[in-house]
C-alpha cells in the first residue's frame, strides 16, 4: 500500500480510497484494499503481500516459499466480481442519475506487493496482474508495474474515455452517497479539499469549518452499524 500511496500523483483528477468495505445488492459484504480513479481509468485494486513463486492455473494459485506450498482461490477472479458489485452500486448512486456522468468502468487488477515474489504467471495476465514497478539500472532493465499501468496511457487506449475533474468529483459524491467510508488516510489533494455532503461517506471529505455553514441533514444509519446489522442477519 505505501508503495502505491508514494508513487501515485496527486493532482486533479486522481482519486483513492483504501481499505474499505461495502454492502452490495445482493446483501454480501465486500472488503475492498484500494479503488483509484485515474485520467486513465477506474480501477479496483486486489493486493496480495506474497513472498516466494507464483503460479497458476484457471481457479487456482499456487505459492512456493520456504519449502511449503500453499493455495489460494484466484485472486483476480476475487476482484472481478468485487469490481461488478461496487460499480452497480455507485451507478445507483443520484450523482450518476443526471446523465451528466456516466460511472466508468470499474476494471480488477491484482497487485503483488512482495519485493521478493516471483510470479511465474501466463502472459495473458500481464495486464491485470502486476508486480512493483523497478526503475532502470546499468544491469537491469526497466519493469512496468502497478503504477504505470493505473497511469500511463499506451496507443491501445481511447483517448475519448479519459477520466477528467467533473468525472472524479461524480465518482467521489457516489461513494460518499453510498456510505462508504474512508478508513484509511490514502487520501489525494483533491479529496482532502474536497467539502462534505450530506450523506455519509468517505472520511477525506472535510467538514466546513463553520458549524453555521453545514446544511442540515437528516440523520441516517452510519454505515458500520449497517453492515453490522447485515451480519447479524445472516448469522445462523
Amino acid at each position: 500500500m505505501d508503495f502505491v500511496r508514494q508513487q501515485l500523483p496527486d493532482y486533479e483528477p486522481y482519486r483513492a480510497w483504501a481499505n474499505f468495505e461495502f454492502i452490495a445488492d445482493d446483501g454480501s459484504i465486500n472488503e475492498v484494499d484500494l479503488l483509484v480513479l485515474t485520467p486513465k481509468g477506474f480501477y479496483l485494486v486486489e493486493i496480495k503481500s506474497w513472498p516466494g513463486i507464483i503460479e497458476c492455473d484457471a481457479g487456482t494459485w499456487i505459492r512456493h516459499h520456504e519449502g511449503r506450498i500453499h493455495t489460494n482461490d484466484n485472486p483476480l477472479l476475487l476482484a472481478n466480481h468485487k469490481a461488478k458489485k461496487l460499480k452497480s452500486l455507485l451507478s445507483r448512486q443520484p450523482a450518476f442519475k443526471d446523465r451528466r456522468h456516466r460511472c466508468p468502468y470499474l476494471e480488477e487488477r491484482v497487485f503483488l506487493s512482495h519485493e521478493n515474489v516471483d510470479a511465474r504467471l501466463p502472459a495473458y495476465l500481464a495486464e491485470k496482474v502486476l508486480l512493483r514497478d523497478v526503475e532502470a539500472k546499468e544491469s537491469r532493465p526497466e519493469r512496468t508495474g502497478i503504477i504505470a499501468e493505473l497511469t500511463r496511457f499506451t496507443q491501445a487506449d481511447a483517448p475519448a474515455h479519459r477520466n477528467d475533474r467533473p468525472i472524479a468529483k461524480a465518482v467521489t459524491r457516489a461513494m460518499e452517497e453510498a456510505g462508504i467510508p474512508q478508513t484509511s488516510p490514502f487520501q489525494t489533494t483533491a479529496q482532502r479539499r474536497a467539502p462534505t455532503l450530506c450523506a455519509p461517506g468517505p472520511r477525506a471529505l472535510r467538514a466546513p469549518s463553520d458549524p453555521s455553514t453545514t446544511p442540515s441533514c437528516p440523520a441516517r444509519a452510519p454505515h458500520h452499524a449497517k453492515i453490522e446489522a447485515s451480519r447479524l442477519a445472516r448469522a445462523p
